[in-house]
């Protein structure tokens, strides 16, 4: 249960820690070894590891698609404003004085991932 609060709350390790009645250094071993193993199952199935032929593909639709020579991936982010979240103080506080989360994406030639 600490890896899935963990991971699908956003709480901090201390959060999950206090949540859980268990200490900041057990919760810290639960999530690395947990990580560990969901990377190590899943990780060859959803990101597989490109070969150099792959790499060479991937460059040459950029260049081909987008005239972006030795491109592999674009990476963008967006900031999203949001109401305060209650007791936050000025965590989400930006300088346009708004609050906002930011939205980073990444993708592919055709725009998927």
């Amino acid at each position: 249960m600490v890896i899935q609060g963990y991971l699908a709350t956003g709480m901090s390790q201390r959060q999950v820690a206090r949540y859980f009645c268990v200490g900041r250094s057990t919760t810290c071993n639960i999530i690395r070894d947990a990580s560990k193993v969901i990377w190590e199952i899943f990780g060859p199935l959803f990101m597989a590891k490109p070969t150099t032929e792959d790499w060479k593909r991937i460059a040459k639709e950029f260049n081909s698609r987008w005239d972006f020579p030795k491109c592999l991936s674009a990476i963008d982010d967006k900031h999203i404003q949001i109401e305060k979240p209650r007791l936050s103080g000025s965590l989400y506080y930006k300088y346009k004085r708004t609050f906002s989360v930011v939205l980073l994406a990444v993708a592919d030639v055709a725009y998927i991932h």
